[in-house]
């Protein structure tokens, strides 16, 4: 029988949560594309903090975590769909690019939000580096050394697809 602390909401909520946080860390190494948006999302926040204003910096947080959460979904998408062993289907293939399509769109939308956010700001931006000490300055670096490393890094292999009954 199971313990009574286990049946609890909180328990449960803990689980879920833990499977989540699982997913995100295997959307960050299995997508290569998702490592790049998480370092171009760092690079328009590190931008929209150094200028100020909550508002730009939270514009700019919700436009990079839905970017992330359209990827999250186009990889399990693909995912699924490559495990299904449907192959070349034309409805198989029209899933995965409408998947793509609307990480796509979503991307064009931060992007422009990022634009509207930062460009006009972009003088003061640079005001502010070179204001900062050196210490903030080695921070910022090291985060985009970091990013950039991972962006780059080779994606992991992806499981075969799945063999049909036969």
């Amino acid at each position: 029988m199971t313990p009574a602390w286990r049946r609890s909401p909180a328990w449960r909520l803990g689980r879920r949560m833990r499977d989540a946080a699982r997913g995100v860390i295997d959307l960050a190494r299995a997508s290569a594309n998702a490592r790049i948006e998480a370092l171009l999302g760092y690079l328009a926040l590190s931008a929209a903090l150094a200028e100020g204003g909550a508002g730009r910096v939270g514009l700019v947080l919700v436009a990079s975590a839905t970017v992330l959460a359209a990827e999250g979904m186009n990889t399990a998408l693909e995912r699924a769909v490559d495990r299904s062993g449907l192959g070349r289907d034309p409805l198989a293939r029209a899933a995965k690019d409408g998947a793509a399509g609307a990480v796509l769109l979503t991307a064009a939308g931060a992007a422009a939000a990022a634009v509207w956010v930062l460009v006009p700001h972009l003088a003061a931006c640079l005001a502010a580096w070179r204001r900062a000490s050196d210490l903030a300055r080695g921070a910022w670096l090291a985060g985009l050394v970091v990013l950039a490393v991972a962006a780059l890094w080779p994606e992991a292999p992806e499981a075969p697809p799945a063999q049909g009954p036969r």
